[in-house]
């Protein structure tokens, strides 16, 4: 996808781009400069999707530095494969967000409940 126009509307369909996008570099590919730092601005400047993006995302403005992340992943016989699943797995925590309406409490509600086990239970 090259044309800014074409992007979807919804949130979860523009991070399926994003992610795709990123495949692409991934996969030998190469991508749309204008479409990829629209999209990463897009989840960046919003601070609870910036949490849940790859944390390379976040560092990567660049085709280059998304190349030289993805190719430090893996390399040889079966990278590509290697490299769409490291992409899959990275980006479930926004994913899901966004598939299950991508509200901010929604975002919180895993962190709040993790500091209710037995040991921060006794610290209080």
């Amino acid at each position: 996808m090259n044309n800014l126009e074409a992007l979807p509307e919804q949130r979860l369909d523009r991070a399926l781009v994003l992610k795709n996008t990123i495949e692409a570099v991934a996969t030998g590919g190469s991508l749309s400069t204008l479409v990829y730092q629209t999209l990463r601005s897009e989840f960046v400047s919003n601070p609870v999707t910036k949490r849940l993006l790859p944390s390379f995302v976040v560092r990567c403005l660049v085709e280059p530095n998304l190349w030289a992340k993805m190719k430090a992943v893996h390399e040889g016989g079966g990278a590509y494969a290697a490299r769409r699943d490291y992409l899959n797995r990275k980006f479930v925590p926004l994913l899901e967000f966004l598939e299950t309406g991508g509200s901010a409490a929604g975002a919180e509600i895993p962190n709040i409940l993790t500091s209710y086990d037995a040991p921060a239970v006794h610290a209080a």
